[in-house]
């Protein structure tokens, strides 16, 4: 179980348990079972089609529990119901934590996150083998997160993979080195996380930094240190095209009301651009 912050490494730490944890659903059952599941599943909804939205709030709404670093962000959650109220409140699209050893959540969060409306579901994990895409879209995921840092150069035929199953994934990057691996591998959205995941400390400048490396055909998005309209409006002059944003609403009173505030600054940011 992770505790305050200090000097762990924690990406080592979560990457570690998650190997067992995967191993043992490996033996529980085969990539055989999860397609039979796959074949029965509809199709998934696309979170490129809601980033494209012209206008409209491209802020991705997540679910989170708990941080390794702060531990736990909120009291007893609804799933069901702050799913929806993130939905009704502007979210272009969910993200779901499902690591429960480090996160508090739960494959079953994402169940429930999935059927509480019709935006698309992100499962946020620690996807370190192909086992786990299989399950993503199992599960109902609509897209799945791939992290540079644990794939390396193999991301490539995860995001082939998750393709094949009819997921477009986010592909997350923290350095220029991750960004040129992503592109080379093809992503076409990239998650550019402030947050350096070995000591969770947060860094927004690693935005700045590579913004301005990605083409514009690739969808770019924000992740970690972002609870603020002057940021989003800083960040949308770089070029972001979304952010996904959870700490933010997870430790507000009412997260729907801070999606609402986010939201608002978004739309007052895209009118200036327009003058």
């Amino acid at each position: 179980m992770a505790g305050p912050a200090d000097s762990r490494n924690f990406l080592r730490d979560i990457v570690a348990d998650k190997r067992r944890e995967v191993g043992l659903m490996k033996q529980a059952g085969g990539i055989k079972a999860l397609r039979q599941l796959i074949d029965k599943a509809p199709p998934a909804r696309s979170l490129e089609q809601a980033l494209t939205m012209a206008g409209q709030p491209r802020i991705i709404a997540e679910i989170k529990r708990r941080s390794p670093s702060k531990g736990t962000l909120a009291g007893p959650i609804d799933v069901v119901r702050l799913a929806a109220e993130y939905a009704s409140a502007g979210a272009c699209a969910l993200s779901v934590l499902t690591d429960n050893a480090y996160f508090g959540g739960s494959t079953e969060d994402l169940a429930a996150a999935k059927r509480s409306g019709d935006i698309p579901v992100l499962r946020k994990e620690f996807i370190i083998d192909e086992f786990q895409v299989y399950e993503s879209r199992a599960l109902g995921a609509d897209s799945l997160l791939l992290i540079v840092r644990l794939l390396g150069n193999g991301i490539g035929a995860y995001i082939r993979l998750s393709r094949k199953l009819g997921m477009e994934p986010l592909v997350e990057v923290h350095s220029e080195d991750e960004l040129s691996t992503a592109l080379d591998a093809g992503a076409r959205m990239v998650g550019i996380n402030s947050r350096n995941l070995e000591t969770f400390e947060i860094d927004t400048d690693v935005v700045k930094k590579l913004a301005g490396h990605i083409p514009d055909t690739v969808y770019t998005i924000a992740e970690s240190g972002i609870a603020s309209a002057t940021t989003i409006a800083e960040f949308l002059r770089l070029g972001i095209d979304g952010f996904l944003i959870g700490e933010a609403l997870m430790c507000a009173d009412s997260p729907a009301k801070k999606l609402r505030e986010l939201i608002s600054g978004f739309k007052t940011s895209l009118s200036t651009e327009r003058r």
